[in-house]
């Protein structure tokens, strides 16, 4: 079994290498991009804009960096903001807090005080992560079972404040079910994808959520 696993994550980092290619186009799995992510962002955000949560996104079954989104605080509104390569910069949209919920406002209140400054997020753990990410999924699923997946992407990458001076991160990963049949129609194909998503824990380990 252990044999066949090392096959099937073969064929995974195969498929990583053919799909980064050589252009400038920022992919969110690969590794060694932490320059290039970090600029990204912070050439559609300012780098002292203090904010709860940053997601970076692909499209589905897709590797390309295509969407960054952040929450941060105006006064006493809490906003989301969103970035994506075919739209550009979107309007920000206020988060429905509900404050007149003294819970709910308290909550918010905390969220605020746990703001950081997009300049201090650290991207270096990105593609370890994503990495161990798969490693679970295809021992939990390994290729001898009735199900097992491969062509593994990172579709999404979160860091989220969850305490004062704490960034928590998350990640999803997207993958195809092995021997499941791709639908053909007359205009377009379709192919069914399968998510997993993990949290980091403060060991470095990854907790499936």
């Amino acid at each position: 079994m252990m044999k066949k696993s090392v096959a099937l994550f073969g064929t995974l980092i195969a498929f990583l290498a053919l799909s980064c290619g050589g252009d400038t186009t920022i992919h969110l799995h690969e590794e060694n991009n932490t320059a290039e992510i970090k600029a990204a962002v912070e050439k559609v955000f300012s780098p002292d804009l203090a904010i709860t949560e940053l997601v970076l996104s692909t499209p589905k079954l897709d590797t390309r960096l295509d969407q960054i989104a952040v929450v941060f605080w105006e006064g006493d509104k809490e906003y989301t903001q969103t970035y994506n390569q075919k739209n550009g910069l979107q309007e920000k949209s206020e988060n429905n807090l509900m404050l007149q919920i003294e819970h709910i406002k308290k909550e918010a209140d905390q969220r605020k005080a746990n703001a950081f400054k997009i300049k201090d997020i650290d991207y270096s753990k990105k593609y370890d992560n994503f990495i161990k990410a798969v490693k679970l999924v295809m021992e939990e699923y390994p290729e001898n079972s009735e199900e097992t997946y491969d062509n593994f992407l990172l579709h999404s990458y979160r860091f989220k404040a969850t305490g004062p001076n704490e960034i928590r991160e998350s990640l999803t990963v997207q993958a195809k079910k092995v021997g499941e049949a791709v639908q053909h129609h007359a205009r377009s194909t379709t192919t069914n994808y399968y998510e997993f998503t993990f949290v980091v824990l403060d060991n470095g380990e990854l907790e499936w959520r």
